[in-house]
Parts: structure tokens; sequence; C-alpha cells
């Protein structure tokens, strides 16, 4: 009887700890408000105060007009965010509970039922705290109360007595070295200033049994089409007593290991070993298959990641010229072709899944095998690296440092190596991830944009900001990864300056010619680095997304919204300078549009042919810039709302896995083959000259040129092709392997002759091959 009794009152509390829940969100019922309660209304979270602001219509969209010029006070306001949400006698069952903010931009004090309970000062970092017993059953209520960065910071620079260069800080007081918090929100130049703040990443109430999975790492040690070798280290929270675990690799063909074992170490580690391996391979190279990573702690947690088996690093290597860089993928060396990314809006959260899905698609699409997450920007959302994982795209991973010197004493130290420690482990697992970098231009700046001069910085100073960015990039933060991760790892993008002809030896290049320096377009010809990470030139996007944004009576070029758009200092004059090298005056703003983004893709076509043409030397092409954050003119190929620009269909067509690159020589041509694909291919060569009037084919040139893999060849000189034809006139390439078309484009090579002769429609159509 008395075990009868005793089984009647364990019986609920063993149903409850089966049924325990494992984790919530708490996304509902938030309000913000002002620090006097004079503005307030309902929140979203995940977001941000400048979208709650203009849900609620306490301001118009910020983007609209020269709305942002309004709408800097709210960046020096306190705002408050508060919620409540319900805890069952369940869920307090649990043996601990965390609160977990993913997310927080950026200086915020945490309250959970009136009660401090933390703060966090770092958007990078996620802030998590045991809170089990603070909670309550029933009604809990959770309070952030976020100050302004430049409250903050108010007196900052003043008692350090100097200002750390930030070149692109667009506020009176450059704060942006001392918050970690995303660079670009604070402007740049081709992004407002909006200096937001929020609960911008998920929170969640996470429910943990006594033992739980801490983190897991797994990386492929060795690959070949024979086996391969995928390593894993579980850290558990606790060392367990003698715990049952299950390891399972799968997909959805199948199980390939699976595996039970006891264990009560904390760390457990090993190896599993599979024959004829599924490779994962950028995008032009072959499939992505993935694979279902699964770790089970009998009843207690579980884990699963979705791996590809690969490996991927970069080589430097000492050479007659110089230094080498380049991406080696499954032991071959890989000729990059990409973009450099930026976070898809200023306000993070505006941005869908299906938005993300649409940007990787649109540079798959485009031959794509790598993205470069620029690191004046975010650590993107799981979604990003989930995508790209699936379609091939590598990623170059900054920091989240740009064209700054930063502050050097411990707790900014100790706050980024905690950074760098949560991001690693959070991205290592994917297949995508291929390289760390720790930041955007910092090196090269501070030894040729004369800061020192700039910020009247005395000797003493520059010798304490110099070894500050050494330990910071050289020492702390390589540290930090090396002892996470197996990936390789640079200090600074770029590693040698465009300036010095012997700079282009080493490295990796920003070259920055064209634009900053007004060079014209023919110079990427003479101007190619060992690994070409940025280079670009601006155009606008469609007026059909300007006038979404800019009244009527000020589409044009010269109107106070208009000029408020450009956010570069030789912006719209370089735009039309470069313009008149290439097409006729514009008759009207709408021709002006189209004129620059073709002005655009004529760069891109310049470039990638210099790049592709000079393999070896050069290993690698991302241009400046894939996306936008907001309207406006960029570098961008796709414009904020996810339209492509003209430049993007000519970058698609130099992208292909093989490509005719023609030369021109007074009256005759030469060409070359670039061959990206992994195989030696018999090429069949037809090269037409056509009348750009009528479409009539004048002449027809045929040639057979075995190209070797991965690799750019002769293929065949052609004299007096193009005597005696006019000047209205193209070329057409072609390739075909095996009898099958895998390649062609159209090239004119007789700009502004060709423009004046053809309307913008029809040049858009031969051009772009539309």
């Amino acid at each position: 009887m008395k075990f009868k009794l005793l089984f009647i009152l364990l019986f609920p509390l063993l149903v409850m700890a089966q049924n325990q829940p494992t984790e919530r969100t708490l996304h509902e019922n938030w309000q913000f408000s002002s620090t006097s309660n004079t503005l307030n209304g309902n929140a979203s979270v995940p977001g941000n105060i400048h979208t709650d602001l203009w849900k609620s219509e306490i301001i118009e969209d910020p983007y609209k007009g020269t709305n942002e010029l309004d709408y800097q006070w709210i960046q020096d306001s306190t705002w408050s965010y508060t919620t409540t949400f319900q805890v069952s006698a369940q869920e307090l069952a649990s043996h601990q509970i965390f609160l977990e903010f993913e997310g927080l931009d950026t200086y915020a004090t945490i309250y959970l039922n009136e009660l401090k309970i933390g703060k966090s000062d770092n958007m990078f970092l996620a802030w998590q705290n045991e809170v089990k017993t603070w909670l309550k059953e029933g009604t809990n209520s959770l309070k952030v109360v976020f100050k302004s960065p430049y409250e903050v910071h108010a007196e900052t620079a003043k008692n350090l007595g100097y200002q750390l260069p930030a070149s692109n800080d667009a506020g009176d007081n450059k704060i942006s070295p001392w918050v970690r918090k995303a660079p670009y929100h604070f402007g740049w130049d081709w992004a407002p200033k909006f200096t937001t703040c929020g609960i911008y990443m998920p929170v969640n109430l996470l429910f943990k049994k006594e033992t739980f999975i801490e983190d897991v790492y797994i990386y492929t040690s060795s690959i070949s089409e024979e086996k391969a070798v995928l390593e894993y280290e579980i850290i558990l929270n606790q060392p367990p007593k003698k715990l049952n675990y299950t390891l399972e690799l799968s997909d959805t063909e199948g199980s390939y290991f699976s595996a039970t074992k006891s264990t009560d170490f904390k760390t457990i580690k090993g190896k599993i070993t599979l024959d004829n391996p599924k490779i994962w391979w950028p995008n032009g190279w072959g499939k992505q298959p993935l694979y279902d990573f699964q770790v089970a702690l009998g009843e207690m947690d579980t884990f699963t990641q979705k791996v590809g088996l690969r490996m991927a690093r970069v080589q430097q290597q000492k050479d007659e010229k110089g230094e080498s860089f380049y991406f080696e993928v499954n032991g071959k060396k890989l000729f990059a072709k990409g973009a450099n990314y930026i976070p898809q809006d200023v306000f993070i959260n505006q941005k869908s899944d299906e938005d993300y899905e649409r940007l990787i698609l649109q540079a798959k699409n485009a031959n794509f095998n790598m993205l470069r997450v620029w690191g004046g920007g975010i650590y993107e959302r799981d979604v990003f690296y989930e995508l790209c994982d699936k379609h091939g795209i590598l990623i170059w991973q900054d920091f989240m440092f740009a064209c700054s010197m930063y502050p050097y004493d411990k707790p900014f130290i100790e706050s980024v190596k905690a950074e760098v420690r949560f991001q690693v482990k959070r991205l290592r697992n994917h297949a995508c991830l291929a390289h760390w970098n720790g930041n955007n231009e910092i090196n090269v700046a501070w030894n040729n944009w004369g800061w020192q001069d700039e910020y009247s910085l005395d000797e003493r100073t520059q010798r304490q900001l110099l070894a500050g960015y050494q330990n910071l990039f050289e020492y702390a933060i390589p540290q930090t990864v090396y002892a996470l991760d197996k990936r390789t790892y640079t200090h600074t993008s770029p590693l040698s300056n465009w300036g010095p002809k012997g700079d282009f030896n080493l490295g990796s290049m920003h070259y920055w010619g064209v634009w900053h320096n007004r060079e014209p377009f023919e110079n990427y010809a003479d101007n190619v680095g060992r690994f070409m990470s940025e280079y670009g030139f601006q155009s606008f996007p469609s007026r059909e997304l300007l006038q979404r944004y800019i009244p009527e009576d000020s589409l044009f070029l010269a109107s106070e919204s208009m000029k408020h758009r450009q956010k570069s200092y030789i912006g719209n004059a370089q735009i039309t300078e470069r313009i008149l090298d290439y097409f006729p005056e514009p008759t009207s703003f709408e021709e002006f549009l189209e004129m620059s983004q073709l002005t655009q893709a004529i760069a891109y076509e310049k470039a990638i042919e210099a790049h592709r043409k000079n393999r070896p030397h050069c290993m690698g092409t991302l241009y400046w810039q894939l996306n936008d954050c907001w309207p406006g003119p960029s570098w961008s190929t796709i414009d904020y709302g996810g339209e492509l620009k003209s430049a993007h269909y000519k970058v698609r067509e130099m992208y292909q896995n093989v490509l005719p690159i023609i030369e021109i020589e007074k009256e005759g041509i030469t060409t070359y083959i670039s061959n990206d694909t992994n195989e030696d291919l018999l090429c069949a060569v037809t090269i037409q000259l056509i009348d750009a009037s009528n479409g009539e084919i004048l002449k027809t040139h045929s040639n057979t040129t075995p190209i070797e893999a991965m690799s750019t060849s002769f293929s065949n000189s052609i004299e007096k092709f193009l005597k005696g034809v006019s000047t209205n006139y193209y070329i057409h390439a072609e390739i075909s392997v095996d009898g099958e078309l895998v390649s062609k484009r159209n090239i004119i090579p007789n700009w502004p002759a060709f423009s004046r002769n053809n309307d913008i429609t029809s040049i858009k159509r031969i051009y772009l091959s539309q």
C-alpha cells in the first residue's frame, strides 16, 4: 500500500520529466518606450527601434527622401523593451533554465521580474544566463533597457586625448571604434547613418536536464575519392555518470555510420571513416551533398548538424614573383569567382529567409563560387550559411572590423576574444566556410591613408596604436581562432597596396585606381594582383526603385533627395565622367540611370577578363559589391529591391566556367580560353563578326583548341579579321565541347562608336546577351 501511494505521488513528476520541453522563443507581446514613456508602441522581436517607431506611425519610412537627417535624434535616446510571458510548473521542473538573447544591439541591461540580472555591450556576442531561481510559475516580466552608445562614449575620445581614426564614421563624435556594433550603422560611402538599437536576434528560454551538449565541432581531416575521415569533438556541460550516447551519420539515402558508446568524460573525441564518400564541391565543380551528423545523449539532449565532406584553405607561397594567394579545395587550386557581400538592410530584420534564398540563388546562377562577408557589417544569421552550404558558395569570413583603428585596452580585447570564440564555434561546422580574415583595410589604411596627420597623432600614440593593432589582429584573434578551428587566417585584406607596382605580386589586393584615383577602365588590364579581393565601379538602381523612396518632382540628379542618396565623395561626377567614355551624353534622367548600369557592366567585364586571363598569377576575383543595404547608388550589381542591374548579367557571362577572351590588335584578334573546370577540354571555338544594324554575320572563323583543366591558354590569332568592317559591329564568340555549347559571349570592342549607332534597348540586348 505504501509503495502504491508513493507511486501515485511520484507518477506526475515522472511524466513531467519525460515530457519536459527543450526550448521556446519569447517573441510575443513586446512593447517599446522612451525614457519618459512619451513615445511607445508595439515592438517586433527580433527587431530594432527605428522600424518599431515606423510601424507605430511615430516616424515615416526612414529611407524616404532625406528622413535620415531628421531621425538622428533616435540614436541619442534610451529605449526600453518589455514583455510578459508564462512559465508552467512543468517548465519549472527542469534541472536548469537559461535565458538567451542571441543578439542585443548594443548597450543593454536585462531585468527579469524587476531584478537586474545582467548587461551586454557587444552586438556580436550572445548573452545567456541561468535564470531558474528568478522565474516563477505563472506570469513573468522581462525588460531590456538600451542606452545610447553616444551617451556611453560622450567623453571617451576627450578623455583619451585623441580621436581613433574612423574614416567612414559619419558622426561628429566618431565613437564607432569603441562600440562592438555593426560599423556600417555609423554610415559608410554606400550606407546611411542609422545608429539603431534593439533585440535584433531571437530570444529563447532553454530548458536543460542535468547533462547536456554545450558544443560540437565537426571537421574533415582527410579526403579523397576513395576515403574521407570526419573528426568530431563533443563537449558536455559536465562529466556525466557513465552516460550512453549515440552517433549517426546519414542522409536521405540511408545511414553510413551509427554507434552507441558510453562516457564519463566532459569531452568526447572520435573519428568516422567513410569509403567512397560523397564529396562537397563549390558551385561549378560538382554537387553539394550534405550529411546529417546526429548526437543523442540518451534522453538528456540531442544535436543535429548538416555537414559537407570537404577540405578548404588559403595557400600563400613564396614564388619567383612574390607571394601567391589562392584557395585550395579538396586538393585542387580554385579560381575564386564572386563578390563582396554586405548586410541586406541597415535594419537587419527587414529581410526574410526568402530574401536570403533569392540573393544566394542570384549569386549561384551567376556562376559564383565565393562570397566575402565584409568586415564592416555583421556576422550573418544561420540561414545565410545554410544556403551557402546548400548551393556551393564558399565564404571568406571577415571579423567585424573595418577602416578604423581600435582600442587596445584589456576589457576591449577580452570582449573581442569572447566574440571570436562565440562566432567561430557558431560557424565552424559549415561546409561553405573557407577562411577567416581579421579586418577590412586597416593595415593598408594605417600605412597609406595619412591617418597620422589627419588625426594629429603624435609619435608615441602612433606606436601605441600600431602595437595595439598587432596585438589584436596578429595575436589575440588568430590565437583564439586556431584554438578552435583548423581553417586558415589572415590578419587583414588587402595584404598589399594598389599604389606600388611590386605590390601586385603579393597576396590579396584591393585595386581602387579605377574609382578613387579616377583612372580609366583600361587600367584594369595593367593592375592585376595575386587575388583581387576588392575593385569596383558605381551605378544607380532603376527609376522604379528610386520612385518608391523619392518624390516624383525630385527624380533628377541635382535634387536634394538624389544628392542625399550619393554617399561617395566623387560619386555622381565619376559616374558621369566614365559614362561619356562609352556613351553620348544622356538626354534624360532615365537614360542616365541606364547608362550608369551599362558603364558599370563594362568596368566589371574589363576587370574580370584581365583577372582570368592572368591566371595563375591571379587566382581570384571578388568585385565590390554584390548587394545593397538601402535604395541608392553604389557599387552593387543587385539593387536594394533585389533586381539585377546590367552588370550582374555581364558578370554572369564573365564567370562562365569556360570563357572566351578576345584581344583586339589593330585589324586582327587574338583569342584565349579560360577553363575553370576540373577537366581537360577540347574546345571548338567559333568567332563571328556581326552587323549590329541587321544581325548579318559578316565573317566567321572556327578552330579547335585543347585546354588543360584549371588554366587559361592561348587559342588562336586571326589576322585582318576586322579589316574593312564598319564601326557598327560586335563580336560573338561560342565554345562547344563534344558538340554541346558550353559558353557564349558578345563583345563590343568599338565603344563609343557602337553606342552612337544603337539605342539603349539594342545595346542591352546585344551587350548583355538578353
